[in-house]
């Protein structure tokens, strides 16, 4: 985990940052990607739980860790 000191510093950097653009022709598309992303990335999430708990429940049969 990282440090509190790194996470402030990081932080006050990111909110004295200005924009490059302001351009809305370009923000909008890629806020939109963003978007996008954010939902595949939480649908391939659910996806590796799922996977997870499949194997947890199979991994039990293998002769070599079955109990």
């Amino acid at each position: 985990m990282y440090r509190v000191d790194i996470l402030d510093s990081r932080r006050q950097a990111i909110n004295a940052a200005s924009p490059l653009t302001l351009d809305d022709a370009v923000i909008v598309p890629y806020r939109m990607q963003v978007l996008v992303l954010v939902e595949q990335l939480e649908l391939m999430l659910k996806a590796i739980d799922q996977f997870d708990d499949e194997i947890a429940k199979l991994a039990f049969q293998h002769p070599f860790l079955g109990y």
